[in-house]
């Protein structure tokens, strides 16, 4: 498998920051500490975040928690963060098998 790819843009929009962040690639545990670093520093100076996932070779639970936790960060300090998930259907069977039926769904801020 090769390496995460992981790769931001900034533009404005309606007066906000929108920060978008690809990540495509090998998206386990043993790639997202470098990227988790990247996210923490991001997180920080945007006020809407789009993550972008395309041609996945391997995900875990490393990678969805990290999701997860995105997810609440923006929540707790009322900024959006909207997530495009484009997995393939072997992944998105495993996946769905470990109780994330629909995992762009799950990770709206509500």
């Amino acid at each position: 498998m090769k390496k995460i790819q992981c790769s931001f843009s900034s533009v404005k929009m309606d007066g906000e920051t929108v920060t978008k962040l690809s990540l495509q690639g090998d998206l386990t545990i043993q790639n997202l500490e470098e990227v988790k670093n990247q996210v923490v520093e991001a997180v920080k100076h945007c006020e809407r975040m789009e993550v972008v996932v395309r041609n996945v070779e391997g995900l875990d639970l490393a990678c969805i928690q990290l999701f997860f936790s995105m997810r609440e960060t923006f929540a707790r300090s009322n900024r959006k963060i909207n997530f495009d998930i484009d997995l393939p259907d072997e992944i998105k069977s495993i996946v769905e098998h470990a109780g994330f039926i629909d995992l762009p769904k799950m990770l709206e801020v509500s």
